[in-house]
């Protein structure tokens, strides 16, 4: 070994005082800059001068080149003598590694100097240990061959990989950079998308892994030898672990990941060792992670809150489709897969891009022109959930195995069930059908309603022969203008407002919290509109839909069905409605298509309003309505002039009415300023006095009556809450449109008070707006 020792120093002088001497004569000094840059290298200048190709020089035989026979025979019977050549060899990478940093002047005094100081400058690039140890005869251990690596090293022991290794079930080592992952066996691929700092980082970590590895230049190449003492031994538990035996060691995994996680970072070098007799037991194992059970499909779950569709995998959340990149690092290829076909085969719109799934935009895009639905209307008060898959009803949770049993013939629609879900604020697990709704919450609740109300909209078409959607205030052109909408709304509306314009065929998605209008599709519905007019004006329209023929108005009832049925073919319609300027208004909260059909002007139509058995009703001829709630048969009834007409005084009385093209829309009841109360007096349940309270004016009816008929002209607003008021207590009222007043009656008194002079029976009642009617005194105060 003393011969070893000594040739050792002697091999490594040698070479690179003859590298240096070779290069004055054969390479210029630009030349030997160039392959001395980092991604080529000593080795690349020693296959310059050697003419050695670069396998010669990472195999054992070739590296002893033109050695003494004598020496070569020594080498060669002595057992140690391979395993001492590929620890010089490393040696010299090292070197390289060192040499590669070295600056443009440190190359030029290369150039000037004498080759011996030439090479005393380039061995003294070695770390002043491995000069002691070459010096005296010791060869360099494989960890302490790497003194430039020893930041690397510490990082590596300390935490997780900058590159992550994993053993895969099928047996290959992979290795992963920018969320790829990349075979050891066969790493050109990855090295050619490598920067050489980059390269340098994955080299040495490999190295400290024990990973039996040569570089030269862009090139690894496997070398055959075994850098440790290794033993390896391992089986199956009775609590169904695996238990491994590692140097004397037992783990049993996947509990035990974390010791051995810390049993490799401190002793790194083995850990190829180890992985390579992992590929004998068909487990996946992650250098960082350890041992993973394989993924069952009952081990992951989809799941969808209130505001987010997630998969649930070893425990940790990731949401779809943010964070498929991050779920993508976190599992082997296999599993990967598995995972990619259970989101496809659920119908998200997913694709995988080698190692990573992400989302599929133009899945989306092409999903957007296709008919759904899917829809869900939350029951709070009964914790219950009424959702519609496939033109199918079901009660949650009653019903959900009925529910499961469908989503088992057609996992497809499950996508589509989460996202509703999320819509509507309902949590759903996929797997258990169970349901989680929010909290009852008065501010919340009317946060929502807020904005389920501004998500209403009207699609209208304009005598101009446009189209238009009327919502949150604005008029937007239909569809070039909807891209708007997320300037005008919340977020959270703005979802609403998209997804229900996709339900009536508008080629419209979100991408982004962006609204972008996509190019419409060739549509299967066949509609026809003929118009029929009387002195320019529009008397009738005959629409007919894929064989159906509807005379409108006479057939409203049966054409609003229709559109009910097929609400996708509501754009096709409402485009050739325009496209010959007929004037039609769609309601999305009702449904409702609503056309203005003029007449010739008329007489005014009298009504009268009045209270009966406490409700409010509205007579016109021989019909009597309830309101608000009949007020929308008004449009069968009255002309269009007078149903303006109408609508407006019914305004200005406090009725919360409006009217939309030739359709009535019940909206929210104004809200006054007046504090209102009430107190009656009864007789045989009979009112015979009542005093109104407004603000700090009272009045006493019937006493007051003409003041409080003054008060009514001047605020005429609260008329309507007025009448709720006491026809809750049954005190009869009637208002005359033409005279604009309204009379009250009350129960007479007996002529002839009783002896004591007290009313038999009589008692006082006390109401406010929205309160319940409590009995008490008569409280003047």
């Amino acid at each position: 070994m003393c011969r070893l020792a000594l040739y050792s120093v002697l091999l490594l002088t040698v070479i690179c005082s003859s590298i240096v001497e070779a290069a004055k004569e054969v390479c210029s000094i630009e030349c030997i800059s160039s392959l001395l840059a980092p991604e080529r290298g000593l080795i690349s200048l020693i296959v310059r001068l050697t003419n050695k190709n670069t396998t010669e020089i990472g195999n054992y035989s070739f590296l002893l080149g033109d050695m003494p026979s004598e020496l070569r025979e020594t080498f060669e019977s002595n057992r140690d003598a391979e395993q001492y050549i590929s620890d010089l060899h490393a040696t010299v990478q090292t070197f390289q590694d060192m040499g590669s940093r070295t600056t443009a002047s440190r190359v030029t005094a290369l150039d000037s100097s004498e080759s011996s100081s030439s090479s005393s400058e380039i061995t003294e690039a070695a770390s002043p240990k491995e000069q002691e140890e070459r010096t005296r005869g010791r060869r360099p251990a494989r960890d302490e061959a790497f003194s430039g690596s020893n930041e690397m090293g510490e990082t590596r022991i300390k935490g997780d990989l900058d590159y992550p290794i994993e053993l895969q079930t099928d047996g290959r080592i992979m290795v992963t950079y920018h969320n790829r992952r990349y075979d050891t066996n066969d790493l050109q691929a990855l090295l050619y998308r490598m920067n050489p700092e980059e390269r340098s980082k994955l080299i040495q970590e490999l190295r400290i892994l024990g990973f039996p590895i040569d570089r030269d230049g862009r090139r690894i190449a496997q070398t055959s030898y075994s850098s440790t003492k290794f033993s390896f031994s391992w089986k199956s538990t009775t609590r169904g672990q695996k238990r491994f035996r590692i140097n004397g060691e037992e783990f049993d995994l996947p509990d035990e990941n974390s010791r051995l996680s810390d049993f490799l970072k401190r002793q790194p070098k083995i850990t190829y060792d180890f992985l390579k007799k992992m590929k004998t037991t068909g487990v996946a194992f992650d250098v960082d992670r350890g041992l993973e059970e394989p993924l069952s499909e009952d081990s992951y779950v989809l799941k969808a809150d209130h505001k987010r569709i997630f998969m649930t995998i070893r425990g940790a959340d990731f949401d779809i489709p943010d964070q498929l990149p991050e779920l993508s690092k976190k599992v082997n290829r296999n599993e990967l897969q598995q995972i990619y076909a259970t989101l496809h085969r659920d119908g998200f719109p997913v694709t995988l891009d080698g190692d990573v799934i992400a989302e599929d935009s133009s899945s989306q895009q092409e999903d957007a022109t296709t008919e759904n639905d899917t829809d869900m209307d939350v029951l709070k008060s009964e914790r219950t959930v009424i959702i519609t898959v496939d033109h199918q009803k079901f009660r949650l949770p009653k019903q959900r195995d009925t529910l499961s049993n469908l989503l088992h013939e057609k996992p497809w629609l499950r996508y589509e069930v989460l996202k509703v879900s999320v819509e509507h604020d309902v949590g759903f697990n996929i797997n258990t059908m169970d349901i989680d709704l929010p909290e009852s919450n008065p501010v919340s609740d009317g946060k929502r309603r807020e904005e389920e109300n501004q998500a209403d909209y009207d699609l209208i078409t304009t005598k101009d022969g446009e189209m238009e959607i009327l919502v949150a205030g604005a008029n937007l052109k239909v569809p070039e203008d909807l891209p708007r909408l997320n300037q005008l709304v919340s977020s959270t509306t703005l979802v609403m407002i998209v997804t229900r314009l996709k339900q009536i065929g508008i080629p419209v998605t979100m991408q982004n919290n962006r609204v972008v209008v996509q190019s419409e599709r060739t549509s299967s519905y066949r509609i026809e509109v003929e118009a029929k007019t009387r002195n320019k004006v529009l008397v009738t329209v005959i629409i007919t839909m894929n064989g159906e023929r509807y005379v409108l108005p006479r057939d409203a009832d049966a054409f609003q069905a229709a559109i009910h049925r097929e609400p996708a073919m509501t754009f096709q319609l409402f485009k050739l409605l325009a496209k010959y300027h007929i004037p039609v208004e769609f309601n999305e909260k009702s449904g409702q298509v609503s056309f203005t059909f003029e007449t010739e002007e008329e007489e005014d139509e009298p009504y009268e309003i009045s209270s009966q058995n406490g409700k409010i009703l509205i007579r016109i001829g021989s019909e009597d309505l309830v309101i608000p709630r009949d007020l929308q048969k008004l449009t069968g009834i009255l002309s269009s002039q007078n149903l303006r007409k109408l609508v407006e005084e019914l305004k200005s009385f406090g009725t919360p009415v409006e009217l939309r093209g030739s359709r009535i829309v019940i909206t929210r009841e104004q809200k006054t300023s007046y504090r209102i109360a009430l107190q009656v007096a009864t007789l045989r349940k009979q009112p015979i006095r009542a005093i109104v309270s407004i603000n700090n004016e009272r009045y006493e009816l019937p006493r007051d009556e003409e003041r409080f008929q003054a008060f009514l002209m001047r605020v005429p607003t609260v008329k309507y809450k007025i009448f709720q008021l006491l026809s809750s207590k049954n005190i009869p009222m009637r208002y005359d449109n033409e005279t604009k007043k309204l009379q009250i009656k009350f129960a007479s008194l007996p002529k002839r008070p009783p002896p004591n002079g007290v009313i038999p029976n009589a008692v006082f009642m006390r109401q406010n707006p929205g309160q319940q009617m409590r009995r008490g005194q008569l409280n003047r105060n």
